[in-house]
């Protein structure tokens, strides 16, 4: 880290704090001027893209995992931390697989998982529109027979 006030590059790190935004705060000074200053550091994450089942493919973004969720959350009894909380989860075993691309398939088995423990109705609801069903004698037969195992495969 250069120092701001004389570009000298010996630097201590005096203090560093970690904020809930995925930030680092770090308080240094410099060796050679004396000057005290602050840095901030964001941490970032490397997700791989998501084949969609069309064959496109997709960044996969966090803010549309959480607008998904939230549409199958409507007006039920579940906090936007639960919901935050899903988010986190998913996106860190998406960065856990450690592929440049993944199936929209594991995502969905995923997030399935997550509303079945949390919310049976939410649950429902998305279950719903991430599958395509025919009628609901197929709806209701993949429902109860759902399968949550989790292929990082596809």
């Amino acid at each position: 880290m250069n120092c701001p006030y004389c570009q000298s590059v010996d630097t201590k790190v005096l203090e560093t704090r970690s904020k809930q935004d995925n930030t680092i705060k770090r308080r240094r000074k410099c060796l050679s001027c004396h000057e005290k200053f602050n840095t901030v550091e964001r941490v970032t994450f490397h997700y791989p893209n998501i084949i969609k089942k069309d064959g496109s493919v997709q960044p996969y973004l966090p803010s549309k995992l959480r607008k998904g969720l939230e549409y199958a959350c409507q007006k039920r009894p579940i906090k936007i931390s639960q919901i935050e909380s899903i988010i986190t989860k998913i996106s860190k075993t998406v960065e856990q697989i450690n592929k440049r691309e993944i199936s929209s398939q594991i995502i969905g088995q995923l997030v399935l998982k997550e509303l079945k423990e949390l919310d049976q109705a939410a649950f429902v609801r998305f279950a719903s529109v991430y599958r395509s069903f025919d009628d609901i004698q197929e709806f209701v037969a993949a429902i109860k027979t759902d399968n949550l195992e989790i292929s990082y495969d596809q």
